[in-house]
Order: C-alpha cells, then sequence, then structure tokens
C-alpha cells in the first residue's frame, strides 16, 4: 500500500527534471555552435586576406579573390588597402546562432 502511494508522489517528476534541464542544454549547445562558427569564420578569413594580397601583388581584383575565397556562410564585411604596396585588412561577419551577436573577424595580411 506504501509503496503504491509513493510511486504516484513521484510519478511525474523524471518529466520536470528533464524541462528543468533542457533550457540549460539548449544554452551550452548554442554556445557551442557560436564558437565553432567564430573559428570557421577566422579560418576562412585568414585564407581570403591572403589571396587578396597575392591577387593584388599580381595585378588582379583583391576584393573578387576574397571574396571567392570565402565560403558561402561568411561574407565581406570590409577590405582595405592599409599601407605598404600589398597590405590588406579584411573584416567578416560570423554566422549567428545566438540572437543579438554581431560577431565580426578582422584579419591583416601582406605580400611582397
Amino acid at each position: 500500500m506504501k509503496k503504491a502511494r509513493l510511486q504516484q508522489r513521484d510519478r511525474g517528476s523524471s518529466t520536470l527534471e528533464i524541462v528543468g534541464i533542457l533550457p540549460i542544454v539548449i544554452v551550452v549547445l548554442l554556445v557551442l555552435l557560436q564558437v565553432g562558427a567564430f573559428v570557421y569564420a577566422l579560418n576562412g578569413a585568414n585564407q581570403a586576406v591572403r589571396d587578396a594580397a597575392r591577387a593584388a601583388s599580381l595585378g588582379s581584383s583583391a576584393t573578387a579573390a576574397a571574396e571567392a575565397s570565402l565560403p558561402g556562410a561568411i561574407k565581406v564585411k570590409r577590405l582595405e588597402k592599409i599601407s605598404s604596396p600589398n597590405r590588406y585588412e579584411l573584416e567578416v561577419t560570423v554566422p549567428k546562432f545566438i540572437p543579438f551577436t554581431d560577431l565580426t573577424v578582422t584579419r591583416v595580411a601582406d605580400m611582397p
């Protein structure tokens, strides 16, 4: 008799525990995805700014080279020549997984 009463009181408690933990798990997953997107953008920006500087040193369009080098999810925010003959600074936007985060990555490269 007592065992049946205890089981009735405990019924649904695991569901409440899962509902309580679920928001924390979702936030942790979103943060991990955002960190991954940041690293992805960082690597893409490194390659793109090197390609832009190389294209400029060969007399081609630096902007076209940077845009062609970037993966599809990453967009050029700003590309500018900053001194010396072929020194470029590239700023790209990081894909968003967390609302209200406007992250950018800025990289610099120069070619002789």
